[in-house]
């Protein structure tokens, strides 16, 4: 612990040599992502068609963050399969297009962000690609509703074709508890059930999902489902959006439906939880009502609910009200807040998303902040945000 004053902060120094030396709430070895590749279009120079196809590659990465804007802004972890081709939008508009990507290890660890940059030019031919639609089963003529499920994200795998519902998924290739991903044929609509015979919790799917990630329904968790056609009037052309709501269309990205009109996304995982313990509430709006939506800046961690630090930097910060960090003075005031777990508590957060607090003063005493206090003033999120 050094410092002294109104700049005094909490350092934290690893031993690598105690492999039972927390920080940040980590136990262990620290792992970083290493051999870090990315692709657009094969290295080609340019690209008549916003659609690209991105490769990546890191050793000991699990997570990839891929943005458009060197910040990150509004993107959020996708799970990696490395070597994976997965596709991409490049912004709009002729001229050089860049696009980022970061990863993420096992441990929480991140590596250095890289990019690549291609040319967008729509008025020539620069020999496109197009992203490959997810490899099809084995034929079977029908034009009726299908849904094919697979045992991997991005449509890898095994796979089995539905065209009626099953009760019990135990008898097929793809069994119980093994979904990833899934695909709809000539308008299927899927109703998912984590417990046999339609029971437990479900979720109404109508549009491919490559990973299933944070909806109601995850992957590894379909154990019977039901299959039907999308009727007209069961597609929804409005939805009521009220202030507080929680929304999505069909992405891995939440946001928070807040009482200026805006939708503003949760960066990730930690922040959504230190708000709510599950998505029950969140609403599916289809994309073209949530893409009218004007999007507004970043949810931050709920005060008083966590500690978070960045991966560059031993500082430890409280969060107080209004998305302030509050550099805390030593290990005695953590615990002291936190308990003897404190260390457990603490959040790593993206370098990337850091943009969006403000640091305010040290907190040196105790009694100089209230963790239950704080998380009891922000009410929602709204009051937080100052609203």
């Amino acid at each position: 612990i050094s410092g002294s004053g109104a700049t005094a902060v909490l350092r934290l120094d690893v031993d690598t040599t105690k492999p039972n030396c927390a920080l940040g709430g980590g136990v262990g070895p620290q792992i970083y992502p290493q051999n870090l590749s990315l692709k657009i279009n094969n290295n080609a120079v340019c690209t008549s068609v916003q659609g690209v196809l991105l490769d990546l590659e890191a050793d000991d990465a699990v997570e990839v963050l891929i943005s458009n804007n060197r910040n990150f802004t509004g993107a959020s972890f996708i799970p990696l399969t490395s070597p994976m081709t997965t596709g991409w939008s490049l912004l709009p508009g002729d001229g050089v297009k860049e696009v980022y990507v970061l990863f993420k290890s096992s441990t929480g660890h991140f590596s250095n962000s890289i990019s690549k940059q291609i040319t967008l030019d729509q008025a020539t031919k620069c020999g496109p690609v197009v992203p490959p639609e997810p490899t099809p089963p084995p034929s079977k003529p029908s034009d009726q509703p299908q849904i094919i499920l697979y045992e991997h994200i991005n449509y890898g795998g095994r796979f089995e074709v539905l065209s009626v519902s099953d009760l019990d998924l135990r008898n097929n290739v793809i069994q119980d508890n093994s979904v990833s991903s899934i695909r709809f044929i000539n308008g299927a609509t899927a109703t998912v059930y984590d417990g046999y015979n339609y029971t437990g919790t479900s979720e109404i799917l109508t549009q491919n999902d490559p990973d299933l990630t944070n909806n109601f329904i995850s992957q590894d968790t379909i154990s019977s489902i039901k299959i039907d056609t999308s009727e007209e009037e069961t597609v929804p052309t409005s939805v009521v959006i009220r202030p507080g709501d929680l929304i999505k269309d069909g992405a891995t990205t939440v946001y928070y439906f807040g009482s200026d009109n805006k939708r503003h996304p949760f960066p990730n995982v930690g922040t959504y939880a230190s708000w709510y313990p599950d998505f029950s509430t969140v609403k599916s709006v289809p994309a073209p009502i949530l893409s009218t939506i004007p999007l507004g800046k970043n949810v931050t961690y709920k005060p008083g609910v966590r500690m978070i630090k960045l991966q560059t930097s031993p500082v430890v910060y409280a969060v107080d009200s209004g998305a302030v960090l509050r550099p805390i003075d030593s290990e005695f005031i953590a615990q002291s807040l936190y308990g003897q777990q404190w260390a457990q508590q603490v959040d790593d957060l993206n370098d990337a998303f850091f943009f969006s607090y403000a640091i305010g003063q040290p907190i040196v005493s105790v009694g100089q902040f209230n963790p239950a206090a704080a998380a009891a003033l922000a009410s929602s999120i709204d009051t937080d945000m100052g609203r």
